[in-house]
């Protein structure tokens, strides 16, 4: 499978840490261990959208990466809530 990544998110990491993203690419995958599931969820907060990255433990909501949402991810948001209130998808 092929990876992707924001070229200058990974050239800030390389920076940081000496790890350009680009190495993922050598990572023996099959290998790896999913250590934990992340998510990502884009919600309204007085009156703008926000996103944010959690994982669930235990019985909490572990919050990784909040900020204002982004207008790709504005636009994702407001498909997938146009489809939801369309008419006729009633469950």
């Amino acid at each position: 499978m092929q990876i992707e990544y924001d070229p200058a998110k990974s050239a800030k990491n390389a920076e940081e840490r000496g790890l350009p993203f680009e190495l993922a690419k050598e990572l023996d995958w099959s290998a790896g261990q999913i250590i934990e599931t992340r998510y990502a969820a884009v919600a309204p907060l007085h009156g703008r959208l926000h996103f944010v990255a959690y994982c669930i433990r235990g019985d909490k909501r572990r919050i990784m990466s909040f900020r204002k949402a982004n207008k790709i991810e504005e636009e994702i948001y407001e498909k997938a809530d146009a489809a939801r209130a369309a008419p006729g998808d009633e469950a």
